[in-house]
């Protein structure tokens, strides 16, 4: 929300070429009904049916395949915020087996109350709770109410949830807990924009910082202990699935991996 008039119109002309208006219909930053969701733009056609709906700037990924598979919604566009549309991407991801245990210390941190719960138990309440007023004051809703509105479910959805942030200050591993409802999943920072900035913290601070930020650590211990802390909320940790911190790190492993792959090559 709050993008510049300037580019809400470039995005809009680009639309208006597929989408002409006589025949469709543009809200800019409004709620779909039924729903919690607020894209930037939406397109209807003249019967009311969502057409196209547009994210602008950081956008979850979940968020733009629920407009697809939950919703439905035929067209599905993200443009960055110089007004570029990106297409969807697929990435392909080799992961490489680590034969021993790391000898390294690793720490973990416990995050109360600020990351959402998506499960669907959680977000199901949320906008059970929610859905009647949104539904009634949607027309007339400023950006402001909407913006609070956000924001309010969002707390709703981060109450009793705990994120572990385990590390090595090398790769990072983030499970999320939530007490609500008892869903328990290893995160990405892409997850949400609390994940991302607590791990871009963790990547620009000190550890003392760090702590200062977030809370100080919950425990300092070895691998095997990190593994067995895990065990009890039902997830099994494993070294090479986590998160590199820094991407000079991430490009040595890359370059290795170029090494394997081209000698591999030369033996077949």
């Amino acid at each position: 929300m709050g993008h510049p008039t300037s580019l809400i119109e470039k995005i809009l002309a680009q639309l208006k070429t597929d989408y002409p208006e006589d025949g469709y219909t543009f809200k800019l930053e409004k709620v779909i009904p039924g729903t919690r969701m607020f894209p930037d733009i939406q397109v209807a056609d003249l019967s009311g049916n969502i057409c196209c709906a547009v994210e602008i700037g950081y956008t979850r990924p979940e968020k733009l395949t629920a407009y697809r598979n939950s919703l439905h919604i035929p067209d599905v566009r993200w443009y960055d915020k110089a007004g570029k549309l990106h297409a969807d991407v697929k990435e392909l991801v080799v992961k490489v087996a680590i034969e021993s245990d790391p000898r390294t210390r690793f720490v973990c941190y416990k995050i109360h109350d600020r990351v959402e719960c998506y499960s669907e138990d959680c977000e199901s309440e949320v906008v059970d709770d929610w859905n009647a007023q949104v539904l009634e004051i949607e027309e007339t809703m400023t950006e402001e109410e909407a913006d609070e509105l956000q924001c309010e479910m969002s707390e709703c959805l981060a109450e009793d949830t705990n994120l572990f942030v385990i590390t090595d200050y090398l790769r990072v591993w983030f499970c999320l807990f939530c007490d609500k409802c008892g869903d328990v999943e290893m995160v990405s920072e892409d997850y949400s924009i609390d994940v991302w900035a607590i791990a871009e913290d963790l990547r620009e601070s000190s550890p003392r910082e760090f702590a200062r930020i977030w809370g100080g650590r919950a425990w300092e211990r070895d691998w095997s202990f990190a593994k067995t802390f895990l065990q009890d909320f039902g997830v099994e940790l494993k070294y090479e699935d986590g998160d590199y911190l820094e991407p000079a790190a991430k490009r040595d492993l890359d370059r290795a991996l170029t090494s394997i792959r081209a000698k591999a090559m030369e033996s077949t």
